[in-house]
């Protein structure tokens, strides 16, 4: 009689098979959760460096625009400025005005410029003084720049921020 071909299952195989089964089933689940654990917490430090990120941009600019606006106060609160706005008929006001103005922005870190402007947006003083006397606004933007002025308690016009023209910062204007 010859051997039985067909069901080779022996013991050591069956044997093997329940070893090896949950074996695979163990080793897939648990991958599949840390694999799921592991998506999970990145997305989670993410998210929360983002969250940090914009939370230290945005605490950066809230100082920076206080400290600007402090600067600007500073300046515009000095007599030579307001006695020049009081009086810009007088040269001898203009010039003493003009110094300060050259003076103080030598001592500022980050500005481009500061300069004095009449209601009409003309300017009064400026570092640089080829731009003395002309216009920085006219017609409707002028017209929406002096309808958005709002006066504090202390006479400082506070108005906007918005990016000067050659596009490396912004302009604060009081």
């Amino acid at each position: 009689m010859g051997k039985k071909k067909g069901n080779n299952l022996t013991f050591k195989k069956v044997l093997t098979m329940y070893a090896l089964i949950p074996l695979i089933v163990v080793s897939v689940s648990v991958g599949l959760a840390v694999i799921i654990i592991a998506n999970t917490q990145i997305k989670k430090q993410i998210y929360n460096s983002m969250i940090a990120s914009i939370s230290q941009i945005g605490a950066s600019f809230d100082y920076s625009t206080e400290r600007n606006i402090e600067i600007m106060k500073a300046y515009a609160q000095a007599p030579a400025i307001q006695n020049y706005l009081k009086n810009q008929d007088d040269a001898e006001l203009a010039a003493v005005a003009e110094q300060y103005t050259l003076d103080f922005f030598a001592t500022l870190e980050g500005f481009e410029g500061i300069y004095l402007a009449n209601w009409d947006s003309k300017v009064l003083t400026h570092p640089a003084p080829p731009v003395v006397g002309k216009v920085m606004r006219e017609g409707e933007k002028l017209i929406e720049v002096i309808g958005a002025v709002k006066v504090s308690k202390n006479d400082i016009k506070e108005n906007e921020i918005e990016k000067d023209k050659t596009g490396t910062g912004f302009i604060y204007e009081m």
